[in-house]
């Protein structure tokens, strides 16, 4: 992509550089002009080339200032660059020359507000056309969230978001209380956590769930029956957890009392009383408090096997089944017809998504055949509004690569409807979502732009060349 968009900035740079030449040819350019146009055309490159590094690194200020400062100066020079390679004319006649010929008429004015109406609409049907293609096939929506959510590079971040998010967002009826969230969350290394998860779940198993999942629902959408077919096995899981209980509690210890995540403001040192029971061989049947405290490391071993049994205890207490049908639990809050409703607007949408990006064409062609067949030129216009078009996804594809403002402005409005650590998820699949959105939205861009050049050229040739 990279590569497409330095090739761009050398063809327009080759065609300003043209230009000039040509006029150059047709009557000298002072020394004053020559500086004024190289000056010019170097800054706004250099700004444009500023803007798209600084998306890149997510520096959405840098970007702006190098548009208006570099780019911006750019255009000024470039204006008096103007005002010295063309000469003024004086008596032009208005009543002849291509101002005459381009009079708007009713005719021109429907070609031309149809081709607007597709500068405007095309950037729109891109983003959807690619936003369906990630969340409506099944193996890149697969690859979103395993990239985003569930491996072994992403699941650490997911769990510190959505701790971050349960303190922020969350109820006062919570698992673990704040003092510890915060602790965890920002204590707990990034290989601690995957060491943790693959005790319990490893990545290849957390993969094939994800995997099951999204083609139950592309395969609901595509079937009539009123709930999703999927199987969930959290017995697996729960096995996996009391045959690794010890370690688990050894992973406590290890990842949040212990040095280099010793945090004494989160977790205390335990107390004198403490560590003489411990001592004597009485431990607290309360595991919460077993483990909230910092006992000296030699303690450890002690310790672990008692919290390890405690764990057992809480696990099996709980009750949880071999497996879950998740279209019984869906028929628990959601009725067969709502659910129907449910699929017919999932379907809708991605109809809307894949066939959306004909409208802005069939605009396009019947704005080009009003003016074909009215005997006017198809370049000019072709040349505006394509690469008004291409200026415009370009905006937008930056935006998408910087989508922290986005879903910043989000957050707080979902945080009414969803639970608080459900926010974390939804906000890194949705920067992930935007930032490949964003780079096919840019790739796209360049072509409307270099192909809206190439109509300027075509259309412009005799001012061009001659």
């Amino acid at each position: 992509m990279e590569t497409l968009f330095y090739m761009t900035m050398g063809i327009i740079a080759t065609v300003f550089v043209s230009y000039a030449y040509q006029k150059y040819r047709q009557h000298p350019i002072s020394a004053r002009g020559w500086i004024f146009f190289l000056a010019g055309l170097g800054l706004f490159l250099f700004g444009v080339a500023w803007a798209q590094i600084s998306v890149r690194e997510h520096e959405i200020q840098a970007a702006v200032m190098g548009i208006v400062f570099f780019s911006g100066t750019g255009v000024i020079l470039g204006y008096l660059a103007w005002r010295q390679i063309m000469p003024v004319k004086k008596n032009k006649d208005k009543s002849t020359g291509s101002d005459a010929e381009n009079r708007a008429t009713p005719t021109s004015i429907s070609a031309n507000t149809l081709l607007f109406l597709c500068a405007i609409l095309l950037p729109v049907a891109l983003f959807l056309h690619s936003v369906g293609g990630v969340i409506f096939h099944p193996e890149k929506m697969t690859d979103l969230v395993v990239d985003n959510l569930i491996s072994d590079a992403a699941l650490p971040k997911t769990i510190k978001k959505a701790m971050v998010y349960n303190v922020q967002y969350g109820s006062d009826e919570m698992v673990l209380d704040d003092r510890v969230l915060i602790g965890i969350s920002g204590s707990v290394d990034a290989k601690e956590w995957v060491e943790l998860f693959d005790m319990v779940a490893p990545e290849q198993t957390r993969v094939a769930i994800a995997k099951e999942g999204v083609e139950a629902v592309n395969a609901w959408l595509d079937n009539t029956k009123d709930y999703p077919e999927l199987e969930i096995q959290p017995g697996v899981f729960v096995s996996r957890l009391t045959d690794n209980a010890e370690n688990v509690i050894q992973w406590i210890f290890r990842a949040t009392l212990f040095p280099p995540y010793e945090v004494d403001s989160v977790f205390p040192h335990c107390d004198e009383a403490i560590l003489q029971n411990y001592k004597d061989g009485i431990f607290s049947d309360d595991l919460k408090e077993l483990i909230g405290c910092k006992p000296p490391a030699e303690y450890r071993d002690i310790i672990a096997p008692h919290a390890a049994t405690l764990l057992k205890a809480k696990v099996s207490s709980a009750d949880i089944p071999e497996s879950i049908q998740l279209k019984e639990k869906i028929a628990e809050t959601m009725t067969p017809s709502q659910m129907q409703t449910q699929k017919k607007q999932a379907q809708t949408l991605r109809n809307v998504t894949r066939f959306l990006w004909i409208l802005p064409i069939l605009l396009f062609i019947g704005g080009m055949v009003i003016i074909v067949t009215s005997g006017g030129s198809f370049a000019t216009p072709a040349c505006w509004h394509i690469a008004l078009s291409g200026i415009l996804s370009l905006i937008l594809s930056f935006l998408l690569k910087c989508p922290d403002t986005l879903i910043g402005i989000m957050i707080p409005k979902l945080s009414e409807a969803l639970p608080a650590p459900a926010l974390g998820i939804i906000q890194n699949l949705a920067t992930g979502l935007f930032l490949q959105v964003g780079q096919t939205l840019f790739m796209a861009a360049m072509i409307m732009v270099g192909t809206g050049l190439f109509f300027c050229i075509l259309g412009y040739k005799d001012k061009f060349f001659r």
